[in-house]
């Protein structure tokens, strides 16, 4: 009688070890995902005159909240940061913000500032223009 106690003492330690570690994990996880401190990247840009408008694909719950725009003669770079809003259908939709230019695009390539924040060729973070 008592090893059966034993036992169920023992299960009931496991199965709240888990809980807690589960728990904890999916909060994080949760918590992470909430949060894009280098920016999240995106996916391809359009121009107009003076502006470029960025796309990203993301679910209906997700909102741009900014976009970061750093200009050289050689290039241009946009970080995008989104906030992910927790738990929301998971229906992609694209959404798009646009950024203003102080010179025309030009031959300047357009790169995905978060992309480069991540170890990667930085020629992997050159866009492509919508057509």
């Amino acid at each position: 009688m008592s090893e059966t106690r034993s036992r169920s003492r023992l299960w009931a330690v496991l199965i709240a070890a888990a809980v807690v570690l589960g728990a904890a994990f999916g909060g994080l996880a949760l918590l992470r995902a909430g949060s894009n401190h280098d920016g999240a990247t995106w996916d391809s840009y359009s121009v107009t005159r003076d502006r470029i408008i960025i796309y990203k694909t993301v679910r209906p719950c997700d909102k741009i909240v900014n976009a970061e725009l750093e200009e050289t003669d050689e290039r241009i770079e946009i970080t995008l940061h989104v906030d992910f809003g927790g738990v929301c259908a998971d229906l992609a939709a694209e959404k798009s913000t646009d950024v203003s230019l102080n010179e025309p695009v030009g031959d300047r390539a357009v790169y995905d500032g978060a992309c480069l924040h991540q170890p990667r060729d930085e020629r992997q973070c050159i866009r492509p223009t919508r057509q």
